[in-house]
């Protein structure tokens, strides 16, 4: 965070925030893009509680390919795929979650 002390123009200070910004956004890329497969796919068949999916058709984080890919790997899931949502499903169209959730009995 700049103070107001702070010389944009200084080449040290402009130095290390360049260098901070682009370590951190390094990592987020290979924390975030693709989502990491990390043997998931292979455990899946583990899964033996009732399952249901809710998947944001609009989910920019993780996409919707992957809701179909989890539903074909765990036997019996059902997705739930809410319409006008993204990632955060509860928060943006809680009803619609409530009552997928509810399927579960």
């Amino acid at each position: 965070m700049m103070t107001a002390g702070t010389a944009v123009d200084d080449p040290n200070f402009l130095q290390t925030y360049l260098v901070t910004n682009a370590r951190q956004l390094g990592m987020a890329g290979k924390i975030l893009f693709p989502v990491p497969e990390r043997g998931l796919a292979e455990r899946l068949y583990r899964v033996k509680a009732r399952t249901v999916l809710v998947w944001g058709d609009s989910d920019k984080l993780i996409p919707p390919v992957y809701a179909q890919a989890f539903k074909q790997k765990i036997a019996g899931a059902q997705l739930v795929s809410i319409p006008e949502a993204g990632h955060m499903v509860p928060l943006e169209k809680t009803a619609a979650c409530v009552e997928a959730v509810g399927r579960l009995g």
